[in-house]
């Protein structure tokens, strides 16, 4: 069996290799070749460029508390391969998937699929064995081509939007947006959070009026800069959000407003669910040898500014250290100054992938300083923080899944720590 396993394991990551490809016919073939898996249960499906794990996060805990069995489909992984399905907010086990790719490959080989649209079809078959009642499915790029946009949810769902992907994607936040919009489904209702910006907003109410949509748009309310954690009203409750960053209050209104057009309102169910919500790598505050570290795999400027934020709001005062690593086709040019602005000192690095920007081209975007240091490799850069770094400093860890996942990795660490269930009522 493991040596099977990694076999098919092998198999499916020489998919990489066939790029990033826009369409939707291999992947409308391929689940037609199953009986469409992914019409097998109810589902949400979210698009955006910023916030989508967190509100996925926050669909999901408040279905599981509801007492509905959930599958979770969120990309990319940050150290092990099943982090992207999640049954109940446990990722599988290998085997899991495993089982079911022996019966896709074929299928997956015939349509000459990419990687995420392989991932994709597993995941909706994967759901559909394991009796899902209820699944969540985050958008990997864009929308109206994404390999996910075969679902036709019960509402669909919209974070921010903002420049990320736009080789792929169009130059500017209309087109970008444009792309989005392209998961709105006939009669199925979107909610978003406002766009402010009346160009935008004009094109999603057009967008959703010619399908028989209903479009709502949820108020852009973040929290104070001097305050790392937000709340937000939930019937009678009051309930402070598990997720730090100035977004999360917008983003669990938007998720809660979407469980209430979806039907799904029971009060207590739904405090439970939001309250209990959970991001690996996202702000992921862990104590790690007696030293606080935090991890952040945003990566693009808007990530980066929430999460200095953040980091300013939770350690005034205190001399932070940020290990930077970003991928080459980022805008790292604009992330180096702005993580520089809250850094006491900034080690720029490169994670251990082609796709890495070389730490001193990063270094580049710099004056010379003395509080910036270059390490080629993340297992110097992590090495030389833990010898200079003093007692009772904030370590982060930033720019990147690569860089994050081989961090935890580097530091003995799961990227996953769910605690699988919620409290009972």
């Amino acid at each position: 069996m493991l040596n099977y396993a990694a076999t098919i394991r092998d198999h499916l990551f020489s998919l990489t290799t066939r790029g990033i490809k826009l369409g939707l016919d291999s992947m409308h073939k391929a689940c037609e070749s199953f009986g469409n898996p992914q019409n097998a249960y109810p589902c949400f499906h979210v698009a955006g460029t910023n916030g989508k794990g967190s509100v996925c996060a926050y669909l999901e805990s408040s279905l599981r508390s509801v007492g509905h069995t959930t599958g979770l489909f969120t990309s990319p992984h940050i150290i092990d391969f099943e982090e992207r399905f999640c049954i109940n907010g446990i990722p599988i086990a290998p085997s899991d998937w495993v089982e079911v790719y022996k019966d896709v490959v074929s299928v997956i080989d015939k349509y000459e699929l990419t990687f995420f649209e392989a991932t994709t079809l597993l995941a909706f078959e994967l759901f559909k064995r394991k009796k899902v009642s209820y699944a969540v499915f985050e958008t990997g790029m864009g929308g109206r081509l994404d390999a996910t946009n075969l679902v036709v949810p019960v509402v669909s769902v919209i974070t921010t939007i903002d420049l990320d992907h736009c080789e792929y994607l169009g130059p500017d936040r209309v087109s970008i947006a444009g792309e989005k919009l392209g998961i709105v489904k006939k009669d199925v209702p979107l909610v978003m959070i406002d766009p402010e910006d009346e160009e935008i907003s004009t094109v999603a109410v057009s967008v959703c009026a010619a399908v028989g949509s209903t479009c709502e748009f949820v108020r852009n309310e973040t929290v104070p800069q001097t305050e790392a954690f937000g709340s937000i009203p939930i019937g009678k409750h009051v309930v402070t959000l598990p997720l730090a960053g100035s977004f999360q209050r917008t983003n669990a209104m938007l998720a809660l407003r979407a469980l209430q057009i979806a039907g799904i309102t029971h009060e207590r169910s739904l405090v439970q669910g939001i309250s209990h919500a959970y991001v690996p790598g996202r702000i992921d505050k862990r104590l790690i040898d007696g030293r606080e570290w935090i991890f952040d795999v945003g990566h693009n400027p808007q990530a980066a500014e929430v999460f200095i934020k953040v980091i300013q709001a939770m350690y005034p005062g205190v001399k932070r250290y940020f290990i930077v690593g970003i991928m080459h086709d980022k805008d790292f040019k604009k992330m180096i100054p702005l993580y520089a602005t809250a850094a006491s000192v900034l080690i720029l690095t490169s994670p251990k992938t082609s796709r890495a920007a070389p730490a001193r081209s990063l270094a580049e975007q710099l004056p010379l300083s003395e509080s910036v240091f270059v390490h080629e490799t993340l297992a110097d850069a992590i090495a030389f923080t833990k010898t200079h770094a003093p007692a009772g400093a904030c370590i982060c860890v930033c720019g990147s899944f690569y860089t994050v996942g081989e961090a935890l990795i580097t530091l003995g660490e799961t990227a996953f720590k769910p605690t699988g269930s919620l409290p009972s009522d």
